[in-house]
């Protein structure tokens, strides 16, 4: 099944910090507390995550990966250590000098975007 990059961007924060409730989710993602949940009832029909109550309190429901959830994870984790990896493997053939270059190229190509009148 296919999954958003925005699904899998926020199957990795849960997985990261489950349990976790919308709120924290929210405030983690700087979004609205009805954005969140949009998102996490359809990760909830794809299987993906599960509401969980705490033992203490069950008034308090938690986010947490379902097994399906937990696969895409791991694979989504096993995908960001392949490119660190190889990015780290590139720069390493060059000099700080041609890095510190390469920075300044990309803050001032970035610097045009944020200027552009439109």
């Amino acid at each position: 099944m296919n999954h958003t990059i925005n699904e899998v961007r926020l199957i990795d924060l849960i997985g990261r910090n489950q349990p976790v409730n919308l709120v924290k989710l929210s405030e983690l993602l700087e979004v609205s507390r009805s954005a969140i949940t949009q998102s996490v009832r359809r990760l909830i029909k794809k299987d993906l995550v599960s509401f969980e109550f705490a033992p203490d309190n069950e008034k308090n429901k938690y986010l947490i990966l379902s097994q399906k959830g937990v696969d895409v994870f791991n694979i989504h984790k096993e995908q960001q250590e392949h490119i660190e990896t190889a990015i780290f493997s590139v720069l390493k053939n060059y000099s700080d000098e041609d890095l510190q270059m390469v920075m300044k190229l990309m803050d001032d190509v970035e610097k045009v975007w944020q200027e552009l009148p439109w």
